[in-house]
Order: C-alpha cells, then structure tokens, then sequence
C-alpha cells in the first residue's frame, strides 16, 4: 500500500482492522486514538442542528470531539455498518454540559483512503436535557427501543 500524502507513513492496515479501531477509539471517546488513524488532512463534515461546518485536520478534531466526548460520557446505544469505503456508527451517549445531564444522537459517516481516516461526517440530533427527555416521553414517545 502506498501512502498518499496526507497520510501518516508506514500505516499498513487493512479497512477491517481499521474499522474496529475507529469504532472503539468512537465508543469509548479515545480522541488520542482516533487521531492515531486519521490522515493528517481528515476532513470533519459536522451537521448539527442549525448549522453545518467543515474543519480540516488533527486540530479541528481535537476541537470537535470536545464537545462530543463530554465530561461522564457513556454511550447507551450503538450500531455499527461496515460500507465500502469505511463505516457507520449511530451512536446515543449521555454526558454532563455545565454540571447538566444530557443525552443525544450522532450518526458518524466515516470514510477511509490510504490505510487513514479521511473523511468523518457527522449528524447530531443536538443536546436534549432531562426535561426535554421527558416531554419528548409525552408527546412523541418512543415505539421501541433499538
């Protein structure tokens, strides 16, 4: 395999490895360890709610994932795809927001080129507080648990 560029050099990893990498490093919030996989140039394509925003690189995920692996994190569901070019991970975590408890949904489009991460996008549902949980409960409550 030779790498393009903007990967790191000697990265010799096949897309399986690679995908249980990039989904632990996800689940358990290892930023370190998502970083270790992502070529130098990832782009990150984050979709929240209102707004949309492209950051490229290490720096720009660091930054990111700030706000994704919160303090007290704990990912409550998840599942995972394999695709041709990478993987998807639907992600529901808890986490504390200024001491606050709040629960949301990713869903993390992630793409590999050259042994690397090079493309992460990202769909949040936002951050939902516990009385929000509870009036979703009442108004749009939930058919079955995945």
């Amino acid at each position: 395999m030779t790498a393009g560029p903007a990967s790191l050099a000697g990265r010799e990893r096949t897309a399986d490895e690679l995908a249980q990498k990039v989904v632990r490093a996800m689940v358990e919030g290892d930023i370190d360890a998502y970083i270790d996989v992502s070529a130098t140039d990832v782009l990150l394509d984050l979709v929240v709610p209102f707004w949309r925003y492209q950051l490229v690189g290490h720096d720009a995920l660091r930054l990111a994932f700030a706000e994704e692996f919160l303090p007290g994190r704990e990912v409550v569901e998840q599942h995972v795809t394999r695709t041709a070019d990478g993987v998807l991970i639907e992600l529901g975590a808890t986490g504390l927001q200024d001491g606050q408890r709040v629960t949301w949904w990713d869903i993390h489009h992630i793409r590999f080129r050259d042994g690397d991460v090079s493309e992460h996008i990202a769909y949040c549902s936002g951050l939902l507080d516990d009385d929000q949980l509870r009036r979703q409960q009442v108004e749009a409550p939930w058919v079955r648990q995945r």
